[in-house]
Parts: structure tokens; sequence; C-alpha cells
């Protein structure tokens, strides 16, 4: 071959993979987002099952086109808490599987038939017209789902035209006597192996790897003595995606990533070892023939089939291996808390789930706040400083929690949202700045608490008795607020008004009472200041409460059947108050403004 030929070569090849790799990657994530959260749901509902999940990583992955956007995927969801180690496994050896369905795909560029009819099966034929239609549809249809179809085979179409370009970038090696010669007698499975599994490590992409195979199998007729340790050599190699995932993962995100390290060298290795070393002594007529159009998507569909059906009933013995080279630690539960392992980046690729999971996020502040609160009244009535050490944690690990989840929610929203998805975003994002301000005012009301209680005489047993009745209905709107934040109930919002009447007049009532006591010198006026910013946190933390009932009511709607249950809790409210408080008194109050 002249030089010339040489460079055609090369670039016809590097080009044809380019192509490939970015029509898998384009395919793989539009089919992600088509998918939405539905297939991380169904992963939960399959969590346990061993054949359920292998059967699920099969499909999923063949329908993706990448064994290590699942695994990734996985490598995310056991980061973050929704699946446990074991959970993971079968899932894992069923994408294994799935992913052969690229190599069955692209064998279909060795089909040949001599009716005309049959001819449009070739991607030669129909790839071209696929892709125009897809990208016309794409630019003009109005629906955004035909927009997501078009998108993923638009990347079919790119992934399968770099293809045909590989296998027509060396097809002329066909035609050299000394290529053919090498590739017959190339059968040390080491070098083969090792080469493959460095270059798939270098592209990350086993299927691509496979493609280059098969193209040179069906041009220049390769032998299953050199497919077979390249083919096994790609599988272990594609690996380091999902090990360079669990990078910023914790433990256990690192020890799924490693199970598939694992599993694939469990499955290739021994298998190599085994076959070659028989090789030696029965000299195996097979390895010597051409791999022609079918023999590496069926060797490659046989070696994983297999393996996965050996695999699966001992997935336990792969959880044992990961848990003897990383052993459980006790810094991991402290870990756990440190941060919210729920907000996987991997999940930002699916940006409804990514949302769903913020939302469940914002429910653990939610919750932590409510704690965070009967904290600070338990620090109203005693002194000591176990609780002031409580608050100090709990208020650290929400603020902490609250920039945890802003800064995902700004990944999330350089994502393409729809509009449903941008309404929840903004929901989210106001949601967790009201929540964080509320625990700022809780965490000042401890230190106003603090001070109270450090004082030599603190607060008058009457003022005690009004701060708590003020403190215990603040406690109830923000319990009934996070409660209907939890339920996505717009109907919270239409007790607020009312909840707004009574502690304006509570408000009222126990600084006129707070206020004679002043005069007639049963109060320290020392702590006149004190008394009247709690009274002031009260109602910062009911402006707040408001907010969030407002944002509920305006993505979930007037709130249905559960405005009954809201009108009744905000009358019961009323009643309940209006009894502490001195009906009469509050009645005089009305009467007079």
């Amino acid at each position: 071959m002249s030089g010339k030929d040489i460079f055609n070569l090369i670039t016809g090849l590097l080009s044809g993979l380019a192509l490939f790799m970015f029509g898998m990657s384009v395919m793989s994530d539009s089919l992600a987002q088509f998918a939405g959260n539905k297939m991380q749901r169904a992963i939960e509902r399959i969590a346990g099952k061993r054949a359920a999940g292998f059967l699920f990583g099969t499909v999923v992955t063949a329908i993706v086109q990448s064994s290590s956007a699942t695994t990734v995927l996985f490598v995310g969801m056991v980061n973050s808490g929704i699946l446990e180690l074991g959970q993971a496994v079968a899932p894992i050896l069923g994408a294994n599987l799935g992913t052969t369905a690229t190599a069955w795909l692209l064998s279909l560029n060795g089909f040949e038939t001599e009716y005309m009819i049959l001819s449009i099966f070739k991607p030669a034929v129909f790839v071209p017209f696929l892709a125009i239609t897809s990208t016309f549809a794409m630019i003009f249809a109005r629906s955004e789902r035909i927009r997501r179809i078009s998108r993923v085979l638009i990347g079919f179409s790119v992934m399968m035209l770099g293809m045909i370009m590989m296998s027509s970038a060396v097809s002329p090696l066909r035609e050299v006597p000394e290529f053919s010669a090498t590739m017959q007698r190339l059968i040390n499975p080491v070098p083969a192996f090792l080469f493959a599994m460095l270059f798939t490590m270098l592209i990350q992409s086993s299927d691509a790897t496979v493609g280059i195979i098969q193209a040179l199998g069906m041009s220049v007729g390769m032998t299953f003595g050199a497919a077979i340790p390249l083919v096994c050599g790609a599988q272990v190699g594609t690996c380091i995606t999902a090990l360079l995932s669990s990078i910023g993962a914790n433990c256990n995100g690192r020890r799924t990533a490693q199970i598939h390290l694992f599993y694939n060298l469990i499955k290739t290795v021994p298998f190599l070892i085994i076959l070659y070393g028989l090789d030696r002594i029965y000299h195996f007529a097979f390895l010597q023939n051409s791999v022609g159009t079918l023999g590496i998507p069926v060797f490659h569909s046989l070696i994983n089939l297999i393996a996965g059906l050996i695999m699966l009933p001992m997935s336990g013995l792969l959880v044992a291996l990961v848990l003897f080279i990383t052993p459980y630690s006790d810094d991991e539960k402290e870990e756990q808390n440190a941060r919210i392992t729920i907000l996987d980046m991997r999940f930002l690729k699916t940006p409804s789930f990514a949302l769903e999971q913020a939302g469940k996020a914002l429910v653990q502040i939610a919750d932590t706040l409510q704690e965070v609160f009967s904290i600070v009244r338990e620090i109203e009535h005693t002194e000591n400083g176990l609780y002031v050490e409580k608050l100090d944690k709990r208020c650290k690990r929400i603020h902490n929690h609250e920039k945890q989840l802003m800064d995902y929610l700004f990944q999330i929203e350089n994502k393409s949202l729809d509009n449903e998805d941008s309404k929840k975003h903004a929901f989210l994002l106001s949601c967790t700045e009201d929540f964080g301000k509320i625990c700022s005012v809780i965490e000042e009301m401890g230190r106003i608490y603090r001070d109270v209680n450090g004082k030599e005489n603190g607060f008058s047993a009457e003022a005690m008795g009004d701060m708590d009745i003020y403190g215990t209905a603040i406690q109830e709107i923000l319990d009934t607020v996070i409660s209907g934040f939890n339920a996505q109930s717009g109907a919270v919002a239409d007790t607020i008004q009312t909840f707004r009447e009574v502690i304006f007049n509570i408000h009222s009532i126990v600084t006129r009472k707070h206020m004679k006591r002043l005069q007639q010198g049963i109060c320290d006026p020392r702590l006149g200041e004190s008394f009247m910013l709690l009274g002031l946190s009260y109602e910062r933390i009911l402006d707040r409460c408001g907010d969030i009932a407002l944002q509920v009511k305006k993505l979930a709607g007037d709130g249905g059947d559960n405005q009954v249950e809201y009108r009744k809790a905000a009358e019961m409210f009323k009643d309940k108050f209006e009894m502490l408080i001195g009906r009469n008194k509050m009645r005089n109050l009305r009467d007079a403004r």
C-alpha cells in the first residue's frame, strides 16, 4: 500500500470511529431522556428480584445501546441509597448481556442478498433516508415527543454511518496479502487482550471497539483466534467508565463499579486461559476460521449469557469479594449524614428524575426542620446543654444540605427542561430558600433563649406561658405546611389566612400583656427586647410558611378533596387558640379594630 492509501485508511477509520461514538452517545442520551424517570422507578420496583433485575438490565441496555451508561446509572442509585449493593448485581449482569445487541445491529452491514426487495434492510441503503427523515422531523415537528424520537433515530443513523465508513476504510486491506496473513496468524491472546482493553479504556466504549473488530472481520476475514481475546479485552476495558464515575461517589458507589470490573475479569480471564490452554493440546480448528458476519455477535452474546446465568445465583460472592476489598468503615454513616446522597450527578442526564430526587431531598430538609423547631422549644424550657449542641448540629446539617440542593438545582437549570419540569424547578428553588430562612430564624431564636437562660432572672412564669402558647401555634402551622408540602396539596394555602388572623391576635394580646407586666415590674426590663424579638421571629416563620404554601398551591392547584380537610384543621386551630388565649379578649380586640 502506498503512503496515500495508508493515510486514507487511517483517516477513514478514525472519522468512522468518531461518527460511531458520537451517534451512540446521542442515541443513548436521547433514549435516557425519553424514558424520563420511568426507568429509575422500574428499577426500584424490581430491586431484590434477581431474575427480573437481570432481564431488566438486559432489555434496558439493549435499548440504550450502552452497558457503561446503564452501569453508571446503577452506581448512582447505589451511591444515593435508592438501591442496596446486592440489589445492583443482577441488573449489572444483565447490562453486560444487553450490550451485545449493538454487535447484532452492526452485523446488518454484512447482510447480502440477491433479492432486490430485501436489500432495503442493508444499513447502507436505508440509513441515509432514515437520517434525512429524522432530521426534518426534529426541525419541523411541534411535538416534543416526536423531536425526542427523532433525536434517537438520528443518533442511530450516525452510528450506523460511522460503522459503514469504518468498514469501507479497512476494506482495501482485503487485497493486501501481508495483512491477511498477519490476521490469520494473530492468535496470541495476551497481547490482543491487553491491546483491546487499553484501547477501550482510552475511548471508553466497548461497542466502538467491537465495531472496529467487526469491520475488520467483515472486510479482511479476521479469525476467531484473533477476535475472541479482542472482544474479551474490550469487555474489561469498558469498566473504566463506571470506575471513573465512582471517583466522587461514596464507598457503596465505588463497590458497585468494582462489581462490574470483577465480573468481567472473572468472566473473561479464566475463559481465555482454559480455551487457549486446551488449544495448545487439542489444536481447535475453529480458531482458524473467519468470524464472518455473525461470528462476533454470536460469541459476544454466548459468553455474556452463559456467564450471567452462572453468576446470577452466586451474586452474593461478588458482593462478598468487593466488601473484602473495600470493607465498611465507621466513617461511612457519618459521611451519609454529611451530605444528601440521593443528589447524584449521574441523574442529571435525566432532568425529570433529577428533579424528583431534589424533591425527596427537600422533604428530608423539611423533616429535619420540624425536628429543629422541636429542639428550640425544649431549649425554651430548659438549660440543658445537650439540646443546644443538638440544635447546632441539626442547623448546620440543614444549611449544608440546603447548599448542596441549591447547587444541584442550578446544575439542573442548565439542562433542557420542558414546561412542567421548569415549574417544578422554580418551585423547588423557592421552597429550598424558604426552608433555609426558617432554619436561620430558629437558629437565632436558639441564641436568644441561651442568652435568656444564662441570665440570673429569666422570663416570668406568665411570659413563659404566653410564649409557650405562641410557640405551640407556630409549631402547628409549620407542621401543617410541611405536611401540605409533602403531599403537594394546594389546599394548605387556604388555611394560611386563618392562621394569620389567629397569630395576629395572639401577638397583639401577648405584646399587651408583656407591656403591662413590665409596667408592674413582674418581668425584667432587660429581657423585654429578647421577648419582642422572639415574637417577631415567630412572625417571620409564619411569613415563610405562607410563601411555601402559596408555592405549593401554584404548583399543585387548589387541592381538590383536601380543601375540606384543611378547612376543618384551620377552624380547629382557630377555636383552640382563641380558647387558650382568651376568647373574650380576642373578640374585644377585633371589635376595637
